[in-house]
């Protein structure tokens, strides 16, 4: 039986498309009492996927590794991928062999019978093993040239240099005409960034030069003529039969009444008031109503606030709400005994989440709800402002 030998630790490996692939590990102890776990790294970069392969132990010294037809084909054809075997003893993880893992549609060649490569203290029979690595081919024929890439962005403007000295100043003007320019100064040389150079003074203007003499005199411009007198204006057409008269003139606004003085501490002995009115901020009235026979009507012409001790089960009912479109509310108040009591509510009245709140038992606790309408109470909405006080 023939071997051969592989740098320890390292072994390349190949399987064919549709082909079972097994490899055994011979060991040359007992391995009883290791664990142990292969895979072929099929991707290591955002994120690295692992494609696990089967380790079976067989007796005391072989571990069998294995992947089958269909597992070879889900992974495709391979070439160049990390595989790995690994060994946890005693808590301690090893590894044992790594290398290149391939799969191809044709091995590159297949052994006769079954062939050891020894690698340290174990000893491996595969069907397939990829041979060294050829020489490398030389160099192939350069691909045409890529598309130039995208000009980049033109950089900062730098800041601009100082100005030069100025030309010398402008001639005076002669008199009579026009002074004759000044001659140019030479351009100063061109100095470092900094500051703008002061500009030179302008030269004095020259005396005006007389006025020559005109030509032939302007004739003298005639004097205007008398405008001719404004012709009288034609009389106004008769207004015809039937038509609107004049409107007649607004009467004079009457002179402003003097200011009325106030009390200051006005009394009143009777405010009379018909219909809804309101008066600054509105004051709330309470009501203490009992519940009797297990039933508490709560009159909403008679309070807005409603204080009731909570002493046995109770129906509770509304009655005279505003009518709609009104908005109208009340707040209601339970003191409980220490005895826990069944509350029913009105149908109309609306809970969120569709829940009437637990009340509580404590005695001399107090649980507070509002209640809002704005349809004449067809629906109420219920509103718990605190509990257990």
């Amino acid at each position: 039986m023939s071997t051969f030998s592989q740098t320890p630790g390292e072994l390349d490996v190949e399987a064919v498309l549709g082909t079972d692939f097994l490899m055994s590990l011979n060991f040359s102890t007992i391995i009883s009492a290791s664990t142990f776990e292969a895979g072929i790294i099929l991707t290591e970069s955002p994120s690295q996927t692992v494609f696990p392969i089967t380790v079976a132990i067989s007796g005391t010294n072989i571990v069998n590794l294995s992947l089958t037809d269909s597992q070879i084909d889900a992974i495709g054809l391979i070439s160049d991928k990390k595989w790995y075997l690994t060994r946890t003893v005693n808590g301690t993880k090893q590894m044992i062999l790594s290398g290149r893992f391939q799969i191809s549609d044709t091995p590159i060649g297949q052994n006769n019978g079954i062939q050891f490569i020894v690698i340290n203290d174990l000893t491996v029979s595969s069907l397939y093993a990829i041979g060294a690595t050829g020489l490398t081919g030389s160099t192939g024929v350069y691909g045409s040239t890529g598309a130039t890439g995208v000009t980049g962005a033109t950089g900062l403007t730098g800041a601009t240099g100082t100005a030069g000295s100025p030309g010398g100043a402008t001639g005076a003007t002669g008199v009579g005409a026009t002074g004759a320019t000044g001659l140019t100064g030479s351009t100063g040389p061109l100095g470092s960034t900094g500051a703008t150079g002061l500009i030179g003074l302008t030269g004095a203007t020259g005396v005006q030069g007389a006025t020559g003499s005109p030509g032939g005199a302007t004739g003298a411009t005639g004097s205007t003529g008398v405008a001719g007198a404004t012709g009288p204006t034609g009389p106004t057409g008769a207004t015809g039969i039937g038509a609107t008269g004049p409107a007649g003139a607004a009467g004079i606004t009457g002179a402003t009444g003097a200011t009325g003085v106030v009390s200051s501490t006005p009394s009143f002995t009777t405010i009379s008031v018909s219909g809804e009115a309101a008066f600054g901020i509105p004051v709330q009235t309470k009501s203490s109503p009992s519940i009797t026979a297990n039933a508490l009507s709560l009159n909403l012409t008679a309070a807005t606030l409603f204080s009731v001790t909570l002493d046995q089960n109770v129906t509770v009912t509304f009655s005279t709400p505003p009518a709609s479109p009104k908005v109208f509310s009340f707040m209601l108040q339970f003191i409980a005994n220490g005895t826990g009591y069944t509350t029913t509510w009105p149908a109309s009245v609306k809970w969120p989440s569709s829940t009437p709140p637990t009340i509580t038992t404590t005695n001399g606790k107090i649980d507070t709800f509002t209640f809002i309408t704005h349809d004449g109470g067809t629906n109420w909405f219920g509103i718990v402002n605190g509990q257990n006080y």
